[in-house]
């Protein structure tokens, strides 16, 4: 019984020392966010003014440890504002994976994504062109060159909310074969992009605050997650 109670004790110290360096050794990434809505003047919701949103995120991995692999993310944005995806043109996934973004409307496109990611220790430059599909989907055309050719079409899903803070959330998943290339992990470092055509997004209001709130939220796929809250500055159509 005594050697049955040390083997238990053992195995318990054994699991509560392999557990605690595994909590050690994901500490949180974090990101540093910068955002701007152009022209921030608001509109009203007689009279609703067409904007550009430009975005920067930077992620700041734990030094020493190895990058964090996104899953998925979401971005949730005020009542201030309209997403008039069904008034512009549009592509399909179908084409965008059948034939590349060339193929598609000029007008359909509506952003763009740059920025730098690690393959391995390596850093890599994806292109990601984003096209209109409608009120309730956007598609992000992504090329990746190294360490090999990758192209995949990420739909972005739009969803407006019925009630609440926020009006529309606005989420995708990374698929696998941009997770993972040839064996190697890919990790964001920082990207920069713009979207926005005409009045394809509009905003409709200044809060008395003076600020557009926004919030996203990372998913890395060891579970863990990154969340930044934060605003931009607006000024009301009589300002």
């Amino acid at each position: 019984m005594r050697k049955l109670i040390t083997v238990a004790i053992a195995t318990s110290m054994l699991a509560i020392a392999l557990a605690v360096p595994s909590i050690a050794q994901a500490p949180p990434t974090t990101v540093i966010v910068k955002a701007q809505v152009i022209p921030n003047k608001a509109g009203t919701p007689k009279r609703p003014q067409g904007v550009k949103i430009r975005a920067s995120v930077e992620f700041v991995h734990p030094e020493g440890y190895d990058p964090k692999v996104v899953a998925r993310a979401q971005a949730l944005f005020p009542r201030y504002g309209n997403y008039n995806g069904d008034d512009h043109v549009k592509c399909t996934k179908r084409i965008l994976d059948r034939d590349g973004p060339s193929a598609c409307p000029r007008k359909s496109q509506i952003g763009y994504v740059t920025g730098d990611v690690y393959a391995d220790t390596v850093i890599t430059h994806p292109q990601v062109r984003i096209f209109n599909a409608g009120s309730k989907l956007a598609l992000a055309h992504v090329t990746l060159y190294r360490p090999t050719l990758v192209k995949e079409t990420i739909p972005v899903r739009i969803k407006e909310l019925p009630r609440g803070k926020w009006k529309y959330k606005v989420s995708f998943t990374v698929p696998e074969p941009l997770r993972i290339v040839v064996g190697i992990p890919i990790a964001p470092k920082e990207l920069h992009g713009t979207v926005g055509r005409g009045n394809l997004i509009e905003t409709t209001g200044c809060p008395k605050s003076r600020r557009w709130e926004y919030e996203g939220t990372g998913y890395f796929t060891d579970g863990t997650s990154v969340t930044h809250r934060d605003s931009v500055p607006c000024r009301p159509a009589s300002g």
